[in-house]
């Protein structure tokens, strides 16, 4: 097969298995796997829930897509797929932390206020939200990612503490010299 096929076969293969598991899943008893699913996401009481399902298989389907072409990478161009391992895997890990702590925070605060109006809904979220966002920068911190180092070292010097005065420039040989 020639090269410029394979993306095509990489593509239909994770369109594949996305529906294969949509209709695997689909096809579960109504009382099994949806019904524990639906449960763990908390919308167990919303009609229609099994829609799920079809997310974690197209979910599912495009992980399998990435790594095949990960994999592929590898034999294209060696180097440049172990450049990607680390940062794909630093990734990997800041989003797991995240989803975790927003997950926490959303189960911490469903028991202290009910979702009963809009601005309920709209104020747990964010404040879920910022706490996993703060969880994945701690996670890629403390593995050091180069990249999330490199824009936190842009971002303190871009944002100074008040009263601290800058350097000051030389003046360059363009620049007229003032009385």
């Amino acid at each position: 097969m020639r090269q410029s096929w394979w993306p095509l076969f990489y593509q239909t293969l994770g369109g594949a298995l996305t529906i294969f598991l949509a209709v695997v899943f689909l096809a579960l008893p109504v009382q099994g796997f949806p019904v524990s699913l639906s449960a763990f996401l908390k919308v167990a009481s919303v009609p229609g829930s099994a829609i799920l399902l079809l997310a974690l298989s197209a979910m599912l389907g495009q992980i399998f897509l990435a790594l095949l072409s990960l994999l592929a990478l590898r034999s294209v161009s060696p180097e440049l797929a172990r450049t990607l391992a680390r940062p794909l895997l630093d990734g990997g890990v800041a989003a797991l932390v995240g989803g975790v702590a927003a997950y926490a925070t959303l189960a911490f605060e469903g028991d202290i206020a009910p979702l009963t109006t809009l601005m309920a809904v709209f104020t747990q979220g964010l404040i879920a939200g910022v706490v996993g966002l703060a969880a994945s920068a701690l996670a890629l911190y403390i593995v050091e990612n180069k990249e999330f180092l490199i824009v936190a070292s842009a971002l303190r010097r871009l944002v100074r503490p008040p009263g601290r005065r800058t350097n000051v420039l030389a003046p360059s040989a363009k620049d007229p010299i003032q009385p």
